[in-house]
């Protein structure tokens, strides 16, 4: 009765009979301790695990290894090597069970090198791998994306006559798709005698995984005119292929699909089926995929963390990060490397704090990609020291670690320690690529820095032989903008020897905002109408630049146009954090227990403002009405108020002590109003204001702010 409870995942009624042997004084032996304690560890259950694992201890049994194998197992899916490996270390003799539960174990929580230094181990004390072995090892060093060992491997399997078995043989492909040898994997599967769905599976998922989704989707065609029943495996597949694609509407049908064939969507497939409908546009679908799991695990939950940062929303992040923890699912290196992001978005350095601690506590700091998110925060969120020290204590660095710390040097504007970490990557076999120098002007332009970033552009293609893409040449146009060189910025664009794209001619579009050039403006616009029809923000910048000249009519058409597409922005929003605590903000918002005073505080600055000469900027929120009314005037100011940026700033202003500085983080552009009025509140209430945007980090002090001279608003 018992098996048949653990073989149905039904832990708490296997646990009650357990209670019942005790009242009955029946002891149980090493089987039903062994059984319980793998289901334990297959249900991530560390709590009921460890107290099994007393109540043998006392039982006075013998730790064999078969026992062994179970403790080590469990130990490893919870998270917990230091005992796993000490369990393997008491071991008097250790069957290759035992050396594979490790090896898993250590594969399975990212200790890849680990992994292969306890394989190389077992081999020189005389234990014959088997083919879970191999798989494990294999797994091992396609995440390390070391071929030349997987090679070695493959070598191994064929001198054993191992390769034969189907479990390696998927194995095998996993690992050189992995690694990127997708030629090698497709010999692997072409040479095998017999195919089993696995082995479709893990071919479809490498080519998904390196960018060729159409090949993945013929694939899936293929198995399904050969009578092949899909296995949840290439329906997980297949959904990251319509994701990498953003193809929704053939997401929808396999999704469908899913649904009719009564394919039980569990924690695995309901991964994919939230990674899908994110990557492809749709949050909503994601949360009500999430919503219907019948469990939660780490991969569905950090599926939909995944989600929400990408779709810039930090705050339910946290929110079902918070949530996971109270239901003891321990995160793994995938929500640690988006939840960082997230404190990044936000700007929140206590927040990213608090994770660097729990990482720390979790084993996972020396993990390269936790190792590499923490750098990348640390750098947003303006703590440049931690990041460096966190870089130079990675034992291994990557081309992420490289490209975090040089943007962080030149954004300090350390530009010549930024070019002697470029010559140290170059010399440590990593491809310094277009990708780099795109961060590097990227960087240049938050800080106005025109002449370095021409610098850059010039090393990167005398230098490094990297032919400039729209990117880089987009960067240079930001700049010229920014400078007000809108002259420049245009010739740069019609003479580029790439055809412009929607992001190049906006870039100018908002620059002729900000600069009130409206002829070149409403030339940009035409230019993103014939390649982007449906672009909202281009119709609010339009508008906005026709507002500004006071062209009403020709603004009244372009809002009339943009309603008619029904082609609106992605919504402003903006974060504050206050002791230890995240608040956000969206235009108009009035939900905060602290809305009266926030309003009342905005509605006292705005007097103040008017008294220091500030005239508001309607432009951007301006109402269709007739200009110099009173009724204009009104709502037009009040609208004004409502302004994201700013009720963070009332927030902050209101609940920190005074003199304390204001630090907020907002996903678009700050407007030139609140622009504007965030260095007149800086100067009247003695504050430093540091608004991190999607562009600039803007430092209001006394008045001014650092980017004066390349100020772009949204």
């Amino acid at each position: 009765m018992m098996d048949a409870f653990i073989q149905h995942g039904c832990l708490e009624q296997s646990f009650g009979l357990l209670k019942g042997m005790y009242q009955q004084g029946i002891e149980p032996n090493e089987f039903t301790y062994s059984s319980l304690i793998s289901a334990c560890g297959d249900d991530v259950n560390l709590v009921e695990g460890m107290q099994l694992h007393g109540e043998f201890i006392k039982s006075g049994l013998e730790l064999d290894s078969q026992m062994g194998s179970s403790l080590i197992d469990m130990y490893s899916k919870c998270g917990c090597l230091m005992e796993a490996q000490d369990i393997f270390d008491d071991l008097p003799n250790r069957m290759v069970s035992c050396w594979n539960a490790l090896i898993a174990g250590y594969t399975y929580n990212g200790h890849d090198l680990a992994a292969i230094r306890l394989f190389d181990d077992m081999k020189n004390q005389g234990c014959m791998p088997n083919c879970l072995t191999l798989s494990c090892i294999l797994k091992a060093c396609g995440n390390l994306s070391d071929v030349e060992k997987g090679r070695a491997v493959h070598g191994e399997a064929i001198y054993t006559g191992l390769h034969s078995y189907e479990y390696v043989q998927s194995s095998l492909i996993g690992m050189y798709c992995k690694c990127g040898h997708l030629e090698e994997a497709q010999t692997v599967f072409d040479c095998s005698a017999s195919v089993n769905i696995v082995s479709w599976g893990a071919l479809m998922s490498g080519y998904v995984q390196h960018g060729q989704s159409c090949i993945a989707l013929n694939f899936f065609s293929e198995i399904q005119k050969n009578g092949i029943t899909p296995s949840i495996h290439i329906y997980s597949s297949v959904l990251k292929a319509c994701g990498s694609l953003g193809d929704l509407q053939a997401g929808i049908n396999v999704h469908e699909q899913i649904c009719e064939c009564g394919v039980e969507v569990d924690s695995y497939l309901g991964s994919s089926l939230i990674d899908m409908y994110s990557k492809c546009g749709d949050i909503e679908a994601a949360c009500t995929v999430f919503e219907e799991l019948p469990s939660w695990n780490v991969v569905c939950c950090g599926a939909m963390i995944a989600g929400y940062v990408q779709h810039g929303c930090p705050i339910p992040a946290f929110s079902l990060y918070e949530d996971m923890i109270f239901k003891g699912i321990i995160p793994d290196r995938v929500i640690y490397m988006y939840i960082l992001e997230a404190c990044a978005i936000m700007g929140s350095s206590a927040h990213g704090m608090a994770i660097h601690h729990q990482v720390v506590a979790s084993g996972l700091h020396s993990d390269m990609v936790v190792g590499n998110a923490l750098v990348d925060m640390y750098v947003k969120c303006d703590c440049l020291v931690e990041a460096q020290r966190i870089f130079l204590s990675l034992e291994y660095r990557n081309k992420i670690s490289w490209d975090a710390i040089i943007v962080a040097h030149v954004l300090e504007k350390e530009i010549f320690i930024a070019r002697k970490c470029l010559i140290k990557m170059a010399q440590e076999g990593l491809s310094v690529d277009e990708i780099l120098f795109t961060d590097i002007l990227a960087a240049c332009r938050s800080n106005g820095d025109m002449k370095e970033a021409w610098n850059f552009f010039e090393l990167m293609r005398n230098v490094y032989d990297i032919t400039p893409s729209i990117q880089h040449f987009g960067c240079l146009i930001n700049l010229l903008g920014d400078g007000g060189h809108l002259a420049e910025a245009e010739e740069l664009l019609e003479t580029m020897p790439i055809p412009p794209d929607t992001v190049a001619w906006f870039s100018l579009l908002s620059a002729c905002r900000i600069h009130r050039n409206v002829n070149l403006g409403l030339n940009c616009f035409h230019k993103v109408m014939r390649l982007d029809p449906g672009m909202g923000v281009a119709y609010v910048t339009m508008s906005s630049i026709y507002a500004e000249a006071g062209m009403w009519e020709s603004k009244y058409w372009i809002d009339e146009k943009r309603r008619q597409i029904d082609a609106w922005k992605i919504p402003g929003r903006a974060w504050i954090e206050v002791n230890r605590e995240v608040h956000e903000f969206t235009v108009g918002d009035r939900t905060h227990p602290l809305t009266n005073k926030i309003y009342a505080t905005l509605r006292r600055l705005a007097i103040v403002c008017k008294e220091e000469g500030h005239v508001p900027q309607f432009g951007s929120k301006g109402r269709s009405l007739p200009d110099g009314t009173e009724e204009f005037e009104n709502r037009s100011e009040e609208a004004l108020l409502g302004h994201c940026e700013k009720l963070a700033l009332a927030f902050g202003l209101v609940s920190t002590p005074e003199g304390a500085t204001v630090r907020i983080v907002k996903n678009l552009r700050v407007c030139t109003d609140c622009h504007s009025v965030s260095k007149i509140i800086s100067k009247v209430e003695r504050r430093e204001i540091i608004i991190n945007d999607a562009y600039h980090v803007h430092h209001f002090s006394n008045g001014e702010c650092s980017c004066e001279k390349h100020f772009v608003s949204g």
